[in-house]
């Protein structure tokens, strides 16, 4: 409200001052401070206006951009870890292999072991 006086009031000096004059030119360069007024005033109500109209497009805009750099940003972290995780893997196949073959090596002494306990406890029947 307060904005709206100090444009109008502004607005009727500036007119209360303008002189009638002979020349197209000399009242051009008198109406300028109106002019450049108005174009002030035009951009001041017409952007915050513009956004409020096309809120719902900017709004979808920005939201399809964020998609996107989310994406991006998935995909990078994804090739960060890559690598590290295709090592973890190799070592966890390492580690697999080798219980394997420690287990069959426990199985093979525990059948030697038998064996030899047998042997042991034949004779003795």
């Amino acid at each position: 409200m307060f904005g709206g006086l100090l444009i109008f009031n502004l607005d009727r000096y500036i007119v209360s001052t303008l002189k009638k004059s002979d020349k197209k030119i000399n009242e051009i360069w008198q109406a300028t401070p109106r002019i450049i007024l108005a174009v002030i005033i035009a951009v001041v109500i017409s952007k915050p206006l513009e956004l409020k109209i096309f809120e719902k497009e900017i709004d979808q805009v920005l939201l399809q951009e964020k998609n996107q750099l989310t994406l991006e940003n998935q995909e990078q972290v994804a090739q960060l870890y890559a690598v590290e995780e295709n090592a973890f893997a190799k070592a966890i196949q390492e580690l697999k292999t080798e219980v394997q073959n420690k287990e069959a090596e426990v199985n093979a002494l525990y059948n030697i072991y038998i064996t030899e306990a047998r042997e042991h406890l034949a004779p003795i029947n």
